[in-house]
């Protein structure tokens, strides 16, 4: 059993190289024998590659900046938000116990004590609970601004790779057409140039053939070569070479 199923598979891939033989041999039959010198010739200046490649890749170093620069789109970190709340309950801090240092100076001098004083003290304690409330506000939107901008740069540093990226691909193509088109060039002009070959080769042979026979024919009437005996020679040359 298992010889016939090898004998199967060698009977198919067989009959696979039969159909790449025939396929080769028809090309030759439409383009000439020349077609497989051509095309080997073409392959040798023009295979695929032979322009060079640029790495369409992205480089490793690109995409960690770009991560880094994702990765910061969600704003100002828990650490960075909390330095900038201390930082402002720090001043809010500073002002209020200034405030209370110049109130407590003023009151002296003009002498106010009592409720009047402790009404002044609580106005002063009510603005720094208002700071206070105001600081987170704009804790958040100073956040929300700074994500805006950050998102505004990942952006553009994405669109500027993608970009380069696609110039590269465009480079790559560039080559494949440059290739592709070097090798059709050369291949039909290697094909041409066959047949040019070829033809001067006729030209040759029917000039030496029409030449003997006129000799032959102008030896036979006793004479030298002249233009009927050219021309019976170029009728029968050009019977001979193409029947």
């Amino acid at each position: 059993m298992a010889k016939k199923v090898n004998n199967a598979k060698k009977k198919k891939k067989n009959k696979t190289l039969t159909t790449e033989q025939n396929t080769s041999v028809g090309l030759q039959n439409l383009l000439g024998q020349d077609s497989q010198a051509a095309t080997d010739l073409a392959n040798r200046f023009f295979a695929e590659g032979s322009l060079g490649r640029v790495n369409e890749e992205r480089p490793a170093a690109v995409q960690e900046y770009l991560d880094r620069y994702k990765a910061a789109t969600e704003g100002y970190t828990a650490p960075e938000l909390q330095a900038q709340r201390e930082q402002a309950q720090r001043g809010i801090d500073t002002q209020y116990q200034t405030g209370l240092a110049q109130l407590a100076k003023q009151q002296a001098r003009s002498g106010v004590r009592g409720a009047a004083a402790g009404a002044a003290s609580r106005n002063m304690d009510r603005a720094r609970m208002g700071e206070q409330q105001n600081l987170e506000q704009d804790i958040f939107i100073r956040n929300a601004d700074e994500k805006q901008r950050r998102l505004g740069e990942y952006a553009r540093s994405l669109e500027g790779a993608r970009a380069d990226e696609l110039g590269r691909r465009k480079t790559n193509l560039d080559q494949l057409s440059g290739e592709r088109a070097g090798s059709m060039s050369t291949f039909f002009n290697s094909l041409n140039l066959g047949m040019q070959n070829k033809q001067a080769n006729r030209d040759y042979q029917i000039n030496r053939q029409m030449l003997n026979i006129a000799k032959r024919n102008a030896r036979r009437s006793g004479g030298s070569p002249n233009y009927n005996a050219y021309a019976q020679g170029l009728a029968q040359a050009n019977q001979n070479i193409y029947g």
